[in-house]
């Protein structure tokens, strides 16, 4: 006997209900699917009931069919798209006829096939009566008997029962999981109660339970396996706990988080080898090009050679270019006879192979600058590096960017403090130790090794274009300006760094590397690290003839008044020949002043410049001061006379010193005297500019200020030979008692003992005749500039 019944499909993610006529028998049924209905987007869970047709009470079970379609694992997954409601009907109905029997033990109605798309299967609604398990039973014999698989991924369709109430949604940010979330609505399950209900969806991974937690983490191998345990198991009971089910996206950033900090000793070196991976294949060739483009000058119009070439039509920029350098260099042709003469030397040097240094000396101001300026303009391949603009700058990761910018890295090496901070993740994983001093050198050298390979791809351009008359046009050449300028900064190690480097790139003959310093000491420090005589420049300053040629000279081309020699000379003679102080005295004349008032404003700055940092009356000044205000007055007095050179020992063994040459070296560092050194000792000491004698002059003819100064000294000296007599009389008053006796015991009965104490008792006191005849004299002088001073006051 044939029953027709009326049955309704849900499609919740659509709203679709299909009419189905649904046959049954004990063998056969039919799934009819001719009239389709869209109705409003209805969504409802599936439910249990129990139903009675014609008096036979029937029960209700869902079973859920996983691998029928994709599965939508991501937003951008797009093969949910070509799968159209028709053709998901048409799917379900082949899928009905290949999953489902066709005969089954008891009896079996079918009520409905429920499409779940994002989960990738279908769930099957039936009514039955009889046994449940001989219908489930005969389903799977079916599918191991079929092996349906899905035509996506060519694997089989597996079927499990529903035991709790599956929740079906199509919110957007929510996709199928290899990890889901089991939450307890009453006492947690342990892990081997989870394990005995969730394995037979598939194998875990790992069932995470923590303590006093209302939920558990279950990681299945696959995402099939968990959907559906999702799928059957949301909602239901287990052991009188009731659990619900959700995935759990494991975003990109929570991965990347989760092995940081579960697996640091592992991801981080991975990082740090992607890292280096991608600086070598694809950065560092790019920070390589910047370089060669710094040195070369490829793209600009100063440099370039291609550039200044003219155009097969018109008018070519370079032309004005041309034009405008050519005007530049004939308005600044600011060199003296001396310094032509240095710069055709070091020219003829660039012309030989680079074998050894070459080193430019000369104190600040003295135009080692200009000379270098000179040079450049005949030299296409050269980049320049500023020693000062390093020393500078106030940390480490600021000197870096300063020193990856001058020579044109692009894109800079990480110096900041994300990577100082990574750096020491890393070494902490590793186990090692880690400085950040190492790490700031270790980065410098990083830099310099790409400077190195830029010089040799400049080298084998200029091999590969066979040019065999080689000139100074085509060696790379390094300027080092100002090394050893400051010696006091933060960054020390970088002066030996680089000449470490250079005299790696000199032994190879790569490049030549020219050193411009202010400091003596840099001909002895740069000897260490070669092997070969160093090319000494020396930039002196310019003799009184020299410097009247040269003004006159300057002040001719700008179309300034030639004044009258004598005054011009006379006022270039207590200048002095330093190119810094005559460029200024040459400006102060173009603004109208006549050579004799040019010459006192510059002696007037001078004379405040001096008594700010070398008397410390700047506050800021006198708290970097290493020296007191009295000791570089004895400086002063002693290069403001007759001799423009004192001998270094003398005035260190002077009472005012007693010795200790810490002051005068700091002095020198401070560039306010420069020390001459002969037979590499300090030999003797001079002005640190010719103009700072002028002004240790104007300071000693100011009788105010001497006078108080004159005061101020003989205090200082009182103060510490009164402190040398009182230790002596302390000295001489142990020794009397021990002599007599008085200390305690028997006295020194031993006649050579008591001999030798008696003529330490008289060194003693002719000790302190000294000291006092010292201190009376220093009394008088004291007495006289108090008296000049009360004098001053009173013409006043």
């Amino acid at each position: 006997m044939l029953r027709l019944y009326q049955k309704s499909i849900l499609n919740p993610s659509s709203g679709l209900f299909l009419t189905t006529a649904l046959k049954t028998s004990a063998n056969t049924f039919h799934l009819n699917s001719n009239n389709i209905i869209n109705k409003n987007h209805l969504q409802k869970q599936l439910r249990f009931e129990s139903t009675s047709i014609d008096g036979k009470k029937l029960k209700e079970n869902v079973l859920w069919f996983d691998n029928v379609f994709p599965l939508k694992v991501s937003r951008f997954d797009f093969r949910n798209l070509f799968i159209t409601k028709r053709k998901q009907i048409r799917m379900m109905e082949n899928a009905k006829k290949k999953l489902l029997p066709a005969a089954f033990p008891s009896y079996f109605e079918l009520n409905g096939i429920e499409p779940s798309v994002k989960e990738g299967g279908i769930f099957v609604r039936y009514s039955y009566s009889g046994d449940k398990n001989e219908i489930i039973k005969a389903i799977q014999e079916n599918l191991l008997e079929k092996k349906p698989r899905s035509i996506y991924n060519f694997r089989r369709v597996r079927m499990f029962e529903v035991e709790g109430v599956p929740f079906v949604e199509d919110v957007d940010s929510i996709y199928p999981s290899t990890r889901i979330l089991v939450n307890f609505k009453g006492q947690a399950l342990d892990k081997e109660t989870l394990f005995r209900n969730f394995r037979k969806f598939g194998p875990i991974v790992e069932i995470k339970v923590k303590k006093n937690d209302d939920k558990a983490l279950v990681v299945f191998k696959s995402r099939r396996s968990a959907t559906s345990a999702k799928v059957c198991l949301n909602d239901c009971i287990i052991d009188g706990t009731k659990i619900t089910i959700q995935y759990d996206n494991l975003t990109v950033i929570s991965a990347i988080s989760h092995l940081c900090t579960h697996h640091p000793k592992i991801i981080l070196p991975v990082v740090v080898g992607g890292f280096i991976v991608l600086g070598y294949y694809v950065l560092d060739p790019i920070r390589i090009f910047f370089v060669v483009n710094k040195f070369t000058g490829r793209y600009t119009f100063y440099k370039s050679r291609r550039l200044r070439r003219r155009g097969r039509s018109g008018w070519n920029p370079a032309v004005l270019v041309k034009l405008l350098e050519k005007t530049k260099k004939n308005n600044e042709n600011k060199l003296t006879e001396e310094q032509e003469e240095n710069l055709q030397q070091i020219e003829s040097y660039l012309k030989e192979n680079p074998e050894t240094f070459i080193l430019i000396n000369g104190p600040t101001g003295s135009g080692k600058s200009e000379l270098v300026q000179e040079l450049t303009r005949d030299i296409n391949n050269y980049i320049t590096i500023d020693c000062e603009a390093l020393a500078m700058q106030p940390d480490s990761s600021k000197m870096l960017s300063n020193f990856a910018s001058q020579i044109g890295v692009f894109p800079t090496i990480s110096t900041g403090v994300i990577s100082n901070l990574f750096d020491t993740l890393l070494m902490n994983s590793l186990g090692q130790k880690n400085s950040n001093t190492s790490n700031t050198v270790t980065k410098f050298n990083e830099i310099l090794e790409l400077l190195s390979i830029a010089i040799n791809k400049i080298n084998n351009d200029i091999i590969k274009k066979e040019d065999k008359n080689i000139s100074i046009n085509n060696h790379p050449v390094i300027i080092i300006k100002d090394y050893l300028g400051k010696q006091k900064s933060k960054h020390q190690f970088i002066y030996q760094q680089l000449a470490e480097w250079a005299a790696n790139i000199t032994e190879l003959q790569a490049a030549h590397v020219i050193f411009v310093s202010p400091n003596n000491a840099a001909l002895k420090k740069l000897s260490n690290n070669l092997s070969t005589s160093i090319k000494n420049i020396i930039v002196s300053d310019a003799t009184p003839e020299e410097a009247l040629e040269y003004v006159k000279r300057r002040m001719s081309k700008e179309k300034v008044d030639i004044y009258d020699t004598e005054d011009l000379m006379d006022a270039l003679t207590k200048i002095g020949g330093r190119m810094q102080d005559l460029t200024t005295y040459i400006q102060k004349i173009k603004s109208g002043l006549s050579p004799r008032d040019a010459f006192n404003s510059m002696i007037n700055e001078t004379v405040l410049e001096l008594r700010k940092r070398g008397f410390g009356e700047d506050e800021e000044e006198a708290s970097k001061m290493k020296w007191s205000p009295i000791q570089f007055w004895k400086i002063a007095q002693s290069l403001g006379g007759e001799e423009d050179e004192i001998s270094y020992d003398n005035i260190r063994f002077h009472d005012i010193f007693n010795g200790d040459d810490s002051p005068i070296r700091a002095m020198e560092d401070n560039e306010l005297i420069t020390v001459i050194y002969k037979d590499g000792r300090p030999y003797s000491i001079r002005a640190y500019r010719p103009l700072y004698r002028s002004g240790f002059k104007r300071m000693m003819s100011d009788s105010r200020f001497s006078a108080s100064m004159c005061v101020a000294t003989s205090k200082y000296l009182i103060a510490n030979e009164t402190k040398k007599i009182r230790e002596q009389e302390d000295e001489l008053s142990i020794l009397v008692n021990i002599l007599s006796g008085k200390h305690g015991g028997e006295g020194v009965k031993s006649r050579s003992n008591r001999q030798e104490l008696e003529r330490r008792i008289e060194t003693v006191i002719s000790l302190i005749r000294e000291s006092n005849d010292k201190c009376n004299r220093w009394q008088m002088d004291g007495r006289v500039c108090k008296n000049l001073l009360k004098s001053i006051k009173s013409t006043k």
